[in-house]
């Protein structure tokens, strides 16, 4: 519900095809069996947590830790491509990854860049997050004529969300992807 919960999603590539998955923690499936065993009674309840509890550890039973397992060459990469800097020309790195919701509603991932040569930083978003803000624009552009006294507030934050949403379109085609090889194929 947009608390915090201190619990991480890991995500993860099969370095052998590239498959990825994403372990979600482990108290979301404990939670969900705990309520579907305490609510049984209802019927109800339990057709609804059950299966969220299933779903939720499905990618540890497929996907199961392998202990004092030799680590892979690198082939695919786990994080996001690397981008050139507009600035200086250099490498620029993701620095870090949010994925944001409201009220259980993805609204998008932003990520954060930063160059290694001038240290100059950039954040993008994701299509999801540009068509959430489009959405949201569009939202607040026509209650801006529902509420006609004060409409001119909301068209200013439409515009704010559009130019937010242009700036970060226009930073992501100032600074390319830049290909890279991983590793040689044996």
């Amino acid at each position: 519900m947009g608390l915090p919960s201190g619990n991480s999603t890991l995500d993860y590539c099969c370095q052998a095809c590239g498959y990825r998955f994403s372990l979600a923690p482990m108290m979301r499936v404990w939670v969900a069996v705990v309520m579907t065993v305490l609510f049984v009674w209802t019927c109800l309840f339990p057709m609804i947590t059950a299966p969220m509890a299933a779903y939720s550890y499905w990618p540890y039973y497929r996907n199961p830790i392998v202990p004092d397992a030799p680590y892979p060459p690198l082939r695919f990469r786990s994080s996001e491509p690397l981008r050139r800097c507009a600035k200086c020309g250099g490498v620029s790195r993701c620095t870090s990854v949010t994925r944001t919701r409201s009220r259980g509603i993805p609204t998008g991932t932003t990520y954060d860049y930063s160059c290694e040569q001038c240290k100059a930083t950039f954040t993008l978003s994701s299509m999801g997050g540009h068509i959430f803000n489009l959405v949201g624009a569009i939202v607040c552009f026509l209650f801006g004529f529902g509420c006609m006294p004060v409409g001119l507030i909301f068209w200013l934050a439409a515009v704010v969300v559009l130019a937010i949403s242009a700036s970060q379109l226009f930073a992501e085609l100032k600074n390319p992807l830049i290909a890279e090889k991983i590793a040689e194929e044996p």
